[in-house]
C-alpha cells in the first residue's frame, strides 16, 4: 500500500490488495489520501471491497456460464424484447433453423419469423409459456412447424421473453402418417362390413 501511495498524489482514488496477520488477502479502494507537505504524515481512509469483489466475480462467472448454455443449446433460442419483439440475441441454433446470420436476426421483429403474425405478437406480449406447434418461417419461405417454451426474465431492466423453438418437422410427419393409417384401416373395416 505504501508504495501505491508513493505513486499516487493527493486526494486520489485507488484499489490495493492488503494481507493480514492471519494470511487473509483483502481487496480495499483507498477513498481518500491527504499528504502533509514537509512531513511524514499520512491520512488513510479505506474501505474493504473483498465482498464486492467477490460478487463481481460471481457475476461475471454467471454471465459466461449463461452465455454458453445460450450458445451451446441444440434448440434454437431467442432473446427476445417483449415490449417491441425485437430480438436482442439469438444463439447459433437459430440462424441455422431459419437460415440467418446472427447480425440479420438482431434487431429483426420476432413476428418476422412466424407464419402467423398476430398469433406469435400476442404469444410475447402474454409470454406465454408453452405452445405446442405454432409455424415459423425460414429464410427461403418454408413453413417449419414448432413447439415454443418461453419465460419472462428481466434483463438489464426490459422485460425480455426468452423462446426456445423446437423444429418439430419429423414429429408432425410422423403422426400423419399415423392420421393416415388409421384412416386408411378404417376405411378397410368400413368397406368390409357392407
Amino acid at each position: 500500500v505504501i508504495e501505491g501511495l508513493k505513486n499516487h498524489s493527493p486526494n486520489k482514488v485507488f484499489r490495493a490488495e492488503v494481507s493480514h496477520p492471519d494470511g487473509t488477502i483483502y481487496s480495499i479502494t483507498i477513498i481518500e489520501i491527504s499528504l502533509e507537505v514537509g512531513k511524514n504524515l499520512i491520512s488513510i481512509t479505506a474501505e474493504d471491497i473483498t465482498d464486492a469483489k467477490r460478487a463481481e466475480r460471481e457475476v461475471v462467472e454467471s454471465e459466461e456460464k449463461y452465455k454458453a448454455l445460450f450458445r451451446a443449446n441444440a434448440d434454437p433460442v431467442f432473446l427476445v424484447n417483449q415490449d417491441s419483439g425485437t430480438i436482442v440475441d439469438v444463439n447459433k441454433a437459430a440462424c441455422d433453423l431459419y437460415g440467418y446470420s446472427r447480425d440479420s436476426f438482431l434487431g429483426m421483429n420476432i413476428v418476422s419469423v412466424a407464419a402467423d403474425t398476430q398469433k406469435t405478437a400476442e404469444y410475447i406480449q402474454q409470454a406465454v409459456s408453452f405452445t405446442p406447434i405454432d409455424y415459423h418461417l425460414h429464410r427461403n419461405g418454408r413453413a417449419c412447424p414448432v413447439e415454443l417454451s418461453t419465460v419472462l426474465v428481466q434483463i438489464k431492466g426490459e422485460n425480455t421473453v426468452i423462446t426456445t423453438t423446437r423444429d418439430i418437422t419429423k414429429r408432425v410427419m410422423v403422426e400423419e402418417a399415423i392420421a393416415q393409417i388409421r384412416r386408411n384401416f378404417q376405411s378397410f373395416f368400413n368397406t368390409t362390413e357392407d
